[in-house]
Parts: C-alpha cells; sequence; structure tokens
C-alpha cells in the first residue's frame, strides 16, 4: 500500500502501542495513565502522541486506513480509566496483515469518518472525547 504510515516518524506511545499490538491477540490494547506515573511516557511524550494522531487523522482519507483510536481527554491525568484506547485495526495503519474476514461476517465498521468531533477541522484543534475511525475499502 503507498500510502502505508512509517512506524519511525511518530513518537515513543504509537511506536510502543505497536509493539504491544504485533506481539497481542487482542484486538483492544490500552494506554495507561500507570504508564505516565511510572516514568514510561513523559509530558512531552503525551503532547507528540496527540500531534500523531492529528497528523494521522489529517493526512489519510478514511477508504485507505482502517482504525479507531480513542483519546478520552486532552490531558491522560483527566481521563477516567486510561489514556489512550487503539482499537481493533490500528496494525492497517502500518500496512500490516489484515484479519480474515469472511465472505458471511460483516466488517466490524461502516466507511465514515465519526461525526461527533466533524466540526474541528481535521481534527486539529483535538476536541475532546478524539474518536478517529478510518476504513479500508475491502477488495
Amino acid at each position: 500500500m503507498d500510502d502505508r504510515l512509517d512506524e519511525r516518524m511518530f513518537g515513543a506511545i504509537i511506536r510502543s502501542m505497536l509493539d504491544i499490538a504485533r506481539n497481542s491477540e487482542n484486538h483492544t490494547w490500552f494506554l495507561e495513565k500507570e504508564n505516565f506515573t511510572s516514568g514510561e511516557f513523559t509530558a512531552n511524550d503525551w503532547q507528540r502522541f496527540l500531534g500523531d494522531v492529528a497528523w494521522m487523522a489529517s493526512q489519510h482519507p478514511a477508504l485507505h486506513i482502517e482504525s479507531v483510536i480513542e483519546v478520552p481527554a486532552p490531558d491522560w491525568r483527566d481521563a477516567d480509566d486510561y489514556a489512550a484506547a487503539f482499537y481493533g485495526d490500528f496494525l492497517y495503519l502500518f500496512d500490516e496483515e489484515p484479519r480474515e474476514v469472511p465472505d458471511n461476517e460483516e466488517p466490524p465498521y461502516a466507511p465514515w469518518w465519526s461525526q461527533k468531533h466533524r466540526n474541528a477541522p481535521f481534527f486539529l484543534t483535538l476536541p475532546f472525547p478524539l474518536t478517529l475511525i478510518c476504513i479500508r475499502k475491502r477488495p
């Protein structure tokens, strides 16, 4: 895929979540608040992460990628449970092998951008909670 993302372009949080997702059989991965309180990630890492999410949203049209990234609060300290969640096919952003979907199974998402925060152009102002939903068209 020509539009695949190069993980080297992203900050520590995206790269860490990619590593977790690649080594997990789960389809939901959480960035925990404890990742910050333990010192694993810093405030600068969080700011870079917010910028990474905004850049992904602005650069990749809905029909070229399939992803769900949820950021419940602009500051990780204000989030109720977790700082961010990466759902389902997050790996498609980086052109990983897609999960096989049998013909009789409906895809988990429809091809549309979340309308919840469409008032923010390209999501660059990052209204919260930010939900980014992008879908790759099935061949």
